[in-house]
């Protein structure tokens, strides 16, 4: 899986970095970071807040949705996680839209950064295996990672910007 991973990345992203719009980002965008406050009782809730500033770095502006949607779909690992990442990036989309140009690159993104995220806890728990910690993310990260590459692109792209994005278009 993680070779397959890795030709992608060697495709599609590698190429186009310098091409891509770069920002500060986060780097760590995941539910133990973010604050949320509810707007009224019972509805919806909103962002009130970022934590952890540690993972900041000058880097593609796509990589940060990619990494937020990554431990989204961990978290929804069971219950249709490509079609409730198509609620974020609508979300996000309202905030700091993406070009069409990362768009066609998140997919991509998310299988990498799942990938390194995998591999990187294995390694590191077998360096210290007392640092359980690092197994938090490998049963579901592996399940998600196998979801993401036998699911096609191009459905992926239809879940996430036709279904419930319909003003979202990607080429």
């Amino acid at each position: 899986m993680a070779t397959k991973v890795f030709e992608y990345f060697s495709e599609h992203i590698e190429p186009v970095i310098p091409s891509l719009r770069h920002r500060i980002i986060h780097g760590d965008c995941n539910e133990q970071n973010i604050l949320l406050c509810g707007v009224r009782e019972g509805g919806p809730y909103e962002v009130s807040g970022i934590l952890d500033f540690g993972d900041c770095v000058y880097s593609c502006l796509v990589f940060n949705p990619a990494i937020l949607l990554t431990y989204i779909m961990l978290l929804l690992v069971d219950d249709d996680p490509i079609r409730h990442a198509s609620l974020v990036i609508r979300a996000y989309q309202e905030v700091l839209p993406l070009e069409t140009c990362e768009l066609q690159l998140l997919y991509y993104c998310v299988l990498v950064r799942m990938c390194l995220s995998v591999l990187i806890g294995a390694h590191s728990y077998k360096q210290d295996p007392s640092n359980v910690y690092q197994l938090c993310t490998q049963k579901c990260g592996w399940k998600l990672l196998k979801i993401l590459l036998d699911t096609p692109k191009d459905e992926v792209d239809r879940l996430w910007y036709e279904e419930h994005n319909n003003d979202v278009v990607v080429q």
